[in-house]
């Protein structure tokens, strides 16, 4: 019988779900009369430009406005509420099963009544899919146009269905442009609105149709035979050609499209000027930009032709910004948990890097690293850092306090994070308010289990660790594992370590199988399931943990592992779905739909450092000899230690233990030479330790000697003479360090200063 790693947890079940929405920002539009433009009609655009030079009757004229739904001009719109019938001049396909009509829909896409909308639905059978498509009458398109709808549809649906707009200047005979497809929709899945925009730049001053096509779902890719199941509503159809506006009002951070709306032949280059923006120039035609601080700022356009001329427009305080009071967050170097605290685990010893992630654009920041004490839940001020990005070292084991603020002119906020500092344990994605559950297919199977969905493979997501991992295992809880056929019985489910390829799960790096009648399961979660890995992989990069063998596992069988009840955020699941791996958050509804399965990898860290803490410089003179250098090593370390130089080497063997000493053996100085350098590197095999080695004559000094009634100043590290006069540092052993009015050492510890005639003995600390 196999020697199980049992895993005891107790956590609830439930579910919930959630919505979002978005808005658009302020703008001022300049005042214009009369309806929606012709096509063949000039636009005016209130520049207020300046001219950098004049310009002959032929020269061009810069000027340029912003792209937005409440700046642009329509010159062509449908909405479907003049007539109760299909549009005159359109031409919809007559199919068996595909129809197109005018019908009201269940909601609007704006605050006015919607009384009517363009309508298509496709049969509920597969054999009866279609292609089928709604043209509209020709049209002018103006420069700069863009075309603006509201589609309402189920993203649900794209694996049966798809909804693709194009344009045409030939009747969709050669010329065919594709400008929005439904399969790249996205926020919440279940049927709504979505707001569509393209561009129709390209056929400025042209004759085209716009063509509504209900076509092939991801599911019929390979044949294209046609779609089926799902419906389509469209409405607030427009051709929007640029308009006048003297101003924009944006939050910081917010994204503005300008639009160049110059006139003149030939136009050949584009110079813009945007101080303040992110980017601060551009060379595009129709540049994006977005700011960050608040105020008022000036945009210009310079222009030339092919002759050479040259136009400038500028708008002065054409852009107002305003911000927020930041929102502070940070991102910690990796993202799985220690699993008896649920906390971002991290290796200890290790430099681990910890970003800023605020919203609201701050622009101060500091850190602080505090440690936990468990018995009287102080926290114990480590190290403050500054700036947006900070790294830090955890000396001690277990939970640390990591409190990041930040602040801007409109106020300041802070963020708090635990971290949990350990050499090994049990990782997991679940997250503090998770819940253990698995979801009911409604006929369909479990998810995630054998199901009727073609779903026969899951993988769950691990981000790169803060150091190397070793791997011996993983534990898996299984909600259910029962089958009543003896071939069902004896099926392998499989856990393969893979590596993380483009996002998905790659090649598989070391596997381990057991039967379904070996599994243990549980309805409280009080076993697991243990997967050895004898050979004991090492992963320094993302990876995943891959269950599969649901294949052939329908009627009479249930094998089910528990997930995290979805949540809104950090999905870390993917389900191999008619194969290709699917990254779960974005197949089931939206709102809440992430989340992340029970496997727990039993990782020990690659950790190899100073075992006090001390610099790893090891200062010999030139007579060499042997020093001790203690060496921390969770793994061990394997030998021969690797040294860059034949003069210096390790001669003593390890002892086992995590922590060992390392005697060094350094040859005396070769005659001629006054100092030299090598690099001796300890290795576990994934991590180095690189310890530099120095070796250097003495100095003239001989009699230094400690002296209270000395002129020195002293201020934690950094030492200084009473009279300003200049002072050189020395290393205990007379190499010279550094020299200046104020000096520092690179290190806590016993050093040598020198000013004038006077020679001392120092021990320096951290404040």
């Amino acid at each position: 019988m196999k020697n199980h790693k049992r895993i005891f947890l107790a956590i609830p079940m439930a579910m919930v779900m959630s919505l979002a929405m978005a808005q658009y920002p302020a703008i001022r539009v300049a005042e214009h009369t009369g309806g929606p433009i012709a096509a063949n009609q000039s636009i005016k655009v209130n520049t207020r430009g300046v001219l950098s030079a004049p310009l002959s009757v032929d020269g061009p004229k810069a000027s340029f406005t912003i792209r937005g739904a409440d700046v642009e001009q329509a010159a062509w719109t449908e909405d479907f509420e003049s007539s109760a019938t299909i549009p005159v001049g359109w031409d919809t396909e007559k199919k068996s099963h595909t129809a197109w009509s005018l019908k009201k829909p269940n909601s609007s896409y704006s605050t006015a009544d919607n009384s009517r909308a363009l309508y298509v639905e496709g049969d509920y059978r597969a054999y009866n899919r279609e292609i089928s498509s709604a043209t509209t009458s020709s049209l002018e398109v103006p420069d700069e146009a863009m075309l603006r709808a509201y589609i309402y549809y189920s993203i649900n649906y794209d694996d049966y269905c798809r909804l693709i707009i194009s344009a045409s200047t030939d009747d969709f005979e050669n010329d065919i442009t594709e400008l929005w497809n439904s399969k790249n929709g996205d926020g919440d899945n279940t049927a709504h609105w979505h707001s569509v925009e393209a561009s129709l730049a390209k056929y400025a001053g042209k004759t085209v149709k716009l063509r509504f096509t209900y076509s092939w779902g991801a599911n019929d890719e390979g044949f294209k035979v046609g779609g089926y199941l799902g419906d389509f509503y469209i409405d607030g159809i427009t051709v929007t050609a640029p308009g006048s506006i003297d101003g924009i009002s944006v939050a910081t951070g917010e994204t503005i499209d300008f639009v160049d709306t110059s006139t003149g032949n030939g136009i050949k280059s584009w110079e813009w000027s945007f101080p303040g923006a992110t980017p601060s120039a551009s060379k595009e035609k129709n540049p994006t930009v977005y700011y960050t601080i608040d105020g008022k700022y000036d945009v210009s356009l310079t222009v030339t032709d092919a002759d050479g001329n040259v136009s400038t427009a500028t708008m002065p305080s054409f852009v107002t910004v305003t911000g927020t009071a930041p929102t502070a967050q940070m991102s910690i170097s990796n993202s799985f948990r220690y699993l008896a605290t649920l906390n971002p685990m991290v290796a200890p010893l290790a430099d681990i890097t910890f970003t800023d992630t605020s919203e609201g654009y701050p622009t101060d920041f500091s850190w602080t690293f505090s440690k936990y004490n468990d018995i009287t839940g102080q926290h114990i001020v480590s190290h403050k850092a500054e700036g947006a990005e900070a790294v830090n070292s955890f000396e001690y084991l277990h939970n640390w306090v990591i409190e990041h603020e930040v602040s801007n002119m409109h106020g300041t906020s802070k963020a708090t994070e635990t971290v949990s500092a350990e050499y090994s344990g049990n990782i997991t994605n679940f997250m503090h308010g998770d819940h253990a559950t698995t979801f009911d297919l409604e006929g369909y199977g479990t998810f995630p289990g054998n199901n009727k969905m073609k779903i026969t493979k899951y993988a769950e997501k691990f981000s790169k660790p803060t150091a190397p991992i070793m791997i011996d295992g993983v534990n898996v809880y299984f909600a259910t594992a029962s089958a009543e056929q003896l071939a069902d019985q004896i099926t392998n489910i499989g856990v393969h370590l893979c590596s993380s390829e483009n996002g998905i799960p790659g090649k598989p790096i070391v596997s381990w199988w057991w039967q379904i009648s070996d599994l243990d399961a549980s309805s409280d979660l009080s076993v697991s399931t243990w997967f050895p890995f004898p050979e004991l992989p090492v992963v320094d990069d993302e990876f995943f943990i891959v269950i599969d063998g649901f294949a052939d596992l329908y009627d009479d069988t249930d094998v089910s592992i528990y997930m995290a009840d979805f949540r809104d955020s950090h999905n870390t699941t993917y389900m191999f779905k008619d194969n290709k791996w699917v990254d779960v958050s974005t197949y089931f509804p939206a709102g809440k739909n992430h989340t992340s399965l029970l496997v727990l990898p039993s990782v020990s860290h690659s950790v190899i450092a100073s075992a006090t803490g001390a610099e790893p410089l090891l200062v010999f003179d030139e007579n060499g000899g042997n020093k001790e250098f203690d060496l921390f090593s969770f793994l061990g370390y394997k030998t021969p230690v690797e040294s860059s130089a034949d003069w210096c080497r390790v001669i003593s063997s390890p002892n086992g233990l995590t922590v060992d000493t390392l005697i060094i053996e350094c040859d005396p100085l070769s005659d001629g030479v006054t100092e030299r350098e090598a690099t001796i590197t300890p290795t576990d095999g994934y991590s180095v330790y690189p310890i530099t080695i120095r070796q250097t004559q003495k100095s003239g000094i001989t009699d230094a000697v400690t002296d209270s009634d000395t002129q020195f100043i002293v201020d934690g590290l950094e030492i200084h003479a009473a009279d300003a006069a200049t002072v050189t540092l020395y290393t205990i052993q007379g190499q010279q360090l550094s020299s200046g009015t104020t000096v520092t050492a690179p290190a806590p510890g016993l050093y040598i200063a020198t000013s004038g005639s006077k020679a001392v003995k120092i021990l320096l600390k951290n404040d």
